[in-house]
């Protein structure tokens, strides 16, 4: 009996992944067949990678491939096995599935207005909830049953869609489907949980089958109906087992790990989308209307790839080694409890700096010029009236509680709160008095000066002296806690509203001598000066605005203190002596000279643009007389 029950268990894995695979395989170049024969084709568009007609009825396959293999697995006398996902989940599952896939066929033949699809996926995460696919509870935290339904209905849309959007490439979609089906699997093998594991087995075999006709070049593709049925199934196991229930932070992230390429895809396109509305751009593809969330785009992830010059099986592969990568963290924090903090952390470190360095350029430059050209509509001026103080009330509230945190004595929590409102009066008042009482919010402070930071800052530490001279006065407070709370108080305000007011400033910096746009041109600034840093404030307003703009490159000045340093953000190369090898080593099509030059340089330099066929331009700051009325005194 023993042997008997050894080999069913080895046996129903691979069976399992084979039922999935054959019927997927077999069923693939039949619905490719029937779609193109009715129509359901995807028709080739400006931001398609695709050049001819394709059948998009793949999803079908995978549908029907997967639900043999359940019924192979739930139907079929196995010995008992345990796991949360049991026949009762499948026959919920395989009814709204179904009712997800005829929405998804509906709108790869006549494409449905976006609303309307949107419609569909809450309908269908609404009856998910009822039949018991809800999240329940966080981290073993019970959640509110209201709570709980939202929760629950943003999960399944999030999810549903994050597949629709990403499957935007030759077998993006279905081979991250597979990895994180994998990935999920493992979790489930590794809690000693066999029949949820086997759910996705089959899935894997499906998803498996259809990478044979979806990769590079593709005769087929998964259609709507396909991407948001492999959403609707991750989505749902993650939420219906019961390891993801538990208490302990690895089994949460598992599964979020698993996806998160497609979720990450998809809060990037929300993000973008949402500074192109706020600048009021519109969608070419839907008759000149304002970019919303649902319009397309050619900037997800997988488009930059292919635009950065790899190939459509290399954009997909590394695609595909990212995803086994997050999948990896996630496994290795379960297998190792007591190292899963330190590889969580150096697993953020590294995927923020490929998210900030190479991923999210677009849409923080996006978001920085709707920072900037926010700051010269009108109602700039109502956010020094509104925004500023309310922005400054919660850091100096802030301020106080990590002062009071750090030097004072309690004991609970609410001894804490008692103290920071006794103590909010003087704390959040005074600082917050002297501050208008330096003409903070009349200031513009983009165009702010070194001068203007530091009466900030002062006003600031008189505020906190003020207050610690009359909390000794009025309470009973050791020095040195006493102390300790202002130098807390002072910094922390400090850093927080002054940084606030310097982050435009900031934006402005970076994006000066940004190239934004092919065709701009690239530019050497002659002479370091001060006025320098001005002329790249400029440029920054002006690529901030969508209007043309220079490339600076650096700088040339006959200073050789500055030599091999940088100023304002870009590099003094040398003299004037080398300007002809930096044109040449460079590029160079544009100099400008900043301020004034004597004649011998200006000679110098004339003559070398003269030569390498470089414009020359002059930029100035400063009074130049008009006219004048008086005599000069």
């Amino acid at each position: 009996m023993y042997t008997v029950l050894s080999f069913e268990v080895l046996l129903k894995y691979p069976f399992a992944l084979l039922v999935g695979f054959l019927v997927t395989f077999l069923l693939t170049p039949v619905i490719r067949h029937l779609s193109l024969k009715i129509g359901m084709v995807d028709q080739p568009r400006r931001r398609h990678a695709h050049t001819k007609s394709t059948a998009t009825g793949g999803g079908i396959a995978v549908f029907l491939g997967f639900h043999v293999a359940c019924f192979a697995i739930f139907v079929l006398p196995w010995a008992p096995f345990y796991g949360s996902l049991d026949a009762v989940w499948w026959w919920h599952f395989l009814l709204l599935s179904t009712l997800l896939l005829c929405i998804g066929i509906f709108d790869d033949l006549f494409e449905l207005k976006p609303s309307m699809k949107l419609g569909g996926q809450v309908l269908i995460a609404l009856l998910a909830f009822f039949f018991d696919m809800r999240i329940e509870a966080i981290l073993g935290v019970s959640l509110p049953v209201v709570v709980d339904l939202v929760l629950t209905v943003l999960w399944f849309v999030i999810i549903m869609n994050a597949f629709n959007l990403i499957d935007g490439m030759d077998g993006l979609a279905a081979g991250l489907a597979l990895i994180a089906s994998v990935g999920m699997a493992g979790s489930f093998l590794i809690r000693h949980m066999p029949a949820d594991a086997l759910v996705l087995i089959g899935a894997v075999g499906s998803c498996l089958a259809f990478l044979r006709y979806n990769f590079h070049p593709a005769s087929i593709f998964l259609g709507d109906s396909g991407s948001m049925f492999l959403g609707f199934l991750l989505a749902s196991v993650a939420v219906s087992s019961g390891g993801t229930k538990a208490t302990t932070f690895t089994t949460i992230t598992v599964p979020l790990l698993a996806i998160g390429i497609p979720i990450f895809d998809t809060a990037l396109a929300v993000w973008r989308r949402s500074m192109r509305r706020l600048q009021g751009k519109t969608d070419t593809d839907r008759d000149e209307e304002l970019i919303g969330v649902f319009s397309g785009d050619v900037d997800h992830v997988h488009h930059r790839l292919l635009r950065s010059g790899l190939s459509y099986r290399a954009a997909a592969s590394w695609l595909y080694i990212l995803a086994l990568g997050l999948v990896a963290v996630g496994l290795l924090s379960m297998m190792y409890h007591s190292h899963a903090t330190g590889i969580y952390i150096i697993a953020f470190v590294a995927i923020t700096y490929v998210v900030v360095r190479h991923l999210a350029r677009i849409e923080l430059w996006t978001s920085g010029q709707v920072i900037i050209q926010g700051m010269h509509r009108p109602s700039a001026h109502l956010m020094a009236i509104v925004a500023y103080p309310i922005v400054d009330v919660c850091a100096l509230g802030a301020a106080l509680a990590t002062g009071i945190y750090f030097s004072a004595e309690f004991e609970t929590l609410n001894d804490l709160k008692s103290l920071w409102i006794d103590q909010t009066p003087v704390w959040v008042g005074i600082p917050f008095l002297c501050v208008f009482t330096a003409r903070t919010y009349s200031r513009v402070w983009s165009r702010a000066r070194m001068s203007e930071f530091i009466m900030l800052g002062s006003a600031l530490v008189a505020g906190a002296l003020v207050s610690a001279g009359l909390t000794a006065l009025v309470a009973i407070i050791s020095t040195p806690s006493l102390v300790l709370q202002c130098l807390l108080h002072a910094t922390i305000s400090i850093t927080l509203i002054a940084g606030v007011r310097a982050f435009p400033r900031a934006i402005l910096d970076s994006m000066a001598g940004r190239d934004r746009a092919r065709g701009n041109r690239r530019t050497l600034l002659i002479g370091a000066s001060p006025q320098a840093t001005l002329y790249l404030m400029d440029q920054g307003l002006r690529i901030a605005n969508d209007r043309s703009s220079t490339n600076v490159i650096g700088y040339i000045d006959n200073n050789r203190q500055l030599h091999g340093r940088y100023v304002g953000g870009q590099l003094v190369h040398g003299g004037i002596d080398q300007l002809e090898s930096e044109i040449r080593d460079h590029e160079i099509d544009m100099l400008v000279i900043i301020g004034n030059l004597d004649d011998k340089n200006m000679q110098a330099v004339t003559t070398v643009a003269d030569r390498n066929g470089v414009d020359v331009y002059a930029w100035q700051t400063g009074i130049r007389t008009i006219r004048r009325n008086r005599p000069a005194e």
